[in-house]
């Protein structure tokens, strides 16, 4: 359709250009020339705007050609296989020809000539001409070797009926073959179109599936990183949180132990303060003791050697300064433990209290007894030690 659309094309620029008027031959071959450009610019054109690359375009030309080669196999094989086996030539045919087909069996007997009636008005062959005419007589006739009758008496001769029939059968064999043969070719272009047509329908299918599985992947790998990220992004937030929550756990035990510090600080503060007032109670009270007790009898035992004249023992050490001690029996890690060492010496009649220490090992509790004089300590002590409990006495 290109050439043909060209060449039309090249006619109507001819024809408006040799719109009856005359032109030299510079002026034509310019004529020439401009149409040749603009035909130049207009494939160009057409060029640029020519879409994108089929990704079909090679199936198309590669089923185009199939087409092509099946048809000329096609008509190949129409024309070739007839003469091929076609053992003797067909006769000349004419057209529009009145055959008269006698019997197979016999021929029919030609038709005698009729002999003309007698008339009264008939001339005799003798008075039809002159005195100077002679009457030659017709010599008798042969049968031709032509006629039907003369081809039938032949011996070896074929009989014409069979002859005519077979001129007669032969255009409708010609046309019974070329109908076949037409058939024939229909159905090879109808089957190539349609295994072309199967072809480009699978090939066209493989594309959309190719392209469905290139898509599908491509999906589940947008997917799958975006997953990824996802998981990353929560990974690091659970971190984050975590992070936040041991450090708000931290400050906030910090604090606590600093708060459980001050207060223990302050409890043992008052603690103190109020045993140290304690004991300064304590020791008023056995003050005020001693100075109302009477002597003791020592003292008037010297007083009467004295007396008497006799030397006086030298009074035993005493503590005339009044340093009071206090007896450590345990210093336990738990509050629970010292409560268990103060009940057993309970149950010894001994009473008890607990002051907690701070050491390098950690918080301590002391279980001490006191305060008193080094003579009640011992004693203490000694009954602590049958309880399995060994003390250490420490001066107030």
């Amino acid at each position: 359709m290109g050439l043909f659309s060209f060449l039309n094309k090249n006619k109507q620029d001819r024809a408006a250009d040799d719109s009856g008027r005359f032109y030299s031959k510079d002026e034509d071959a310019a004529l020439n020339e401009r149409a040749r450009s603009k035909r130049a610019g207009n494939a160009a054109g057409g060029a640029t705007r020519r879409p994108g690359k089929d990704p079909l375009l090679p199936e198309k030309k590669r089923a185009r050609r199939r087409l092509v080669g099946a048809v000329a196999l096609a008509l190949a094989a129409a024309v070739g296989l007839p003469m091929l086996l076609d053992s003797e030539p067909k006769p000349p045919v004419a057209g529009d020809i009145a055959i008269q087909i006698p019997s197979k069996d016999k021929a029919g007997a030609l038709p005698a000539p009729r002999e003309p009636a007698p008339s009264d008005k008939a001339v005799a062959a003798e008075d039809s001409v002159d005195s100077g005419e002679e009457i030659v007589n017709e010599p008798p006739r042969t049968p031709s070797s032509r006629t039907p009758a003369a081809l039938a008496a032949k011996p070896g001769a074929e009989p014409a009926p069979k002859a005519d029939a077979a001129r007669t059968d032969a255009p409708a064999d010609t046309r019974a073959a070329e109908k076949a043969e037409r058939l024939a070719r229909e159905r090879a272009d109808r089957l190539e179109r349609e295994r072309v047509e199967r072809a480009l329908r699978a090939d066209r299918d493989k594309l959309a599936s190719e392209k469905a599985a290139t898509d599908k992947a491509a999906r589940d790998k947008a997917r799958k990183a975006e997953q990824e990220r996802a998981d990353r992004d929560k990974l690091a937030r659970d971190k984050t949180e975590q992070d936040r929550a041991e450090h708000d756990k931290a400050v906030r035990l910090a604090r606590e132990k600093a708060e459980k510090a001050e207060h223990d600080k302050a409890e043992r503060a008052e603690r103190e303060k109020a045993e140290r007032a304690e004991r300064i109670a304590r020791a008023k009270q056995e003050e005020k003791a001693k100075e109302d007790r009477p002597a003791k009898p020592a003292e008037g035992a010297r007083a009467l050697a004295i007396l008497e004249g006799k030397p006086a023992d030298k009074p035993k050490a005493a503590d005339e300064s009044g340093q009071r001690f206090v007896l450590q029996v345990a210093a336990m890690s738990s509050q629970e433990k010292a409560a268990e060492v103060q009940a057993r010496l309970r149950g010894a009649g001994i009473s008890s209290y607990t002051q907690k220490a701070s050491t390098s090992s950690g918080e301590l509790i002391r279980v001490l007894i006191g305060p008193m004089s080094r003579d009640e300590a011992e004693k203490v002590r000694a009954k602590a030690g049958k309880l399995g409990m060994s003390g250490a006495l420490k001066p107030v």
